[in-house]
């Protein structure tokens, strides 16, 4: 999901079943989702549904299909109301008791899902996603056949000027061992950004996938290609996380 700050800033916030009674919920600073800054659950157990973390938690008070209301269970001293938008999004309102010195405080925010963002993006966009999805899908293979020193070689200029080919085949070697084997992937996710933060301004488009691996598990790969100067697409990022 994407979210705005009443400063108009942006934030992104992902939702996930862990099972048939608990959600995940993790909140991310940029588009591309490599790091959560922010997570917890939303769990029913004994007919009571709250969200939260070990430091901070709600209890729902009332729900329906429009509205959920949530009041401070521990740690917290705000309350907060999801409303459901017409269009499918979210609105979501906290509220802070004055407290002290300190006065009422009320805040707004508006949260789309992003694949109702994409729907609007025009022909041109569309086509740059798909052609993004086609470079992913060559290079995750590579990875797959751990074939480690060719997709860096084969990799965005980006990538290639910051890490040397040996230096690439250990550290991924490393990171995806204790997965293997890949199998089958699902695609959850795709952005197409200019301004990711960390990285020069670019045509980049941010793709997220669910990939079934060992052990019955599942990981979210992010995988982001970039159209290097020569314009040709090469991945330019990739990260991996346990669901």
């Amino acid at each position: 999901w994407v979210g705005r700050q009443p400063d108009g800033s942006g934030f992104y916030e992902e939702y996930r079943f862990k099972d048939d009674s608990t959600i995940g919920t993790w909140g991310f600073a940029d588009s591309a989702a490599t790091v959560a800054n922010d997570s917890g659950e939303i769990r029913l157990r004994s007919g009571q549904v709250t969200s939260g973390n070990d430091l901070v938690g709600w209890v729902v008070t009332s729900l329906d299909t429009c509205r959920v209301d949530f009041a401070p269970l521990h740690g917290a001293q705000n309350s907060f109301t999801w409303t459901r938008r017409p269009d499918g999004g979210w609105i979501a309102k906290l509220h802070w008791p004055a407290d002290g010195s300190r006065p009422t405080r009320d805040v707004e925010y508006r949260l789309q899902r992003r694949s109702v963002l994409q729907a609007g993006l025009a022909d041109s966009t569309r086509a740059l996603i798909t052609t993004a999805e086609a470079v992913a899908t060559a290079w995750l293979g590579l990875m797959d056949a751990r074939k480690y020193g060719e997709s860096r070689d084969s990799a965005a200029l980006l990538l290639r000027n910051a890490v040397s080919r040996k230096v690439w085949e250990q550290t991924i070697a490393k990171v995806r061992h204790p997965f293997e084997p890949f199998g089958a992937r699902e695609l959850i996710g795709s952005a197409y950004e200019t301004n990711i933060p960390g990285v020069p301004r670019g045509q980049y488009v941010v793709l997220q996938y669910r990939s079934h691996v060992a052990h019955g598990k599942s990981v979210v790969e992010t995988v982001t290609p970039m159209k290097d100067p020569d314009g040709r697409w090469r991945v330019s990022g990739y990260y991996i996380r346990p669901e």
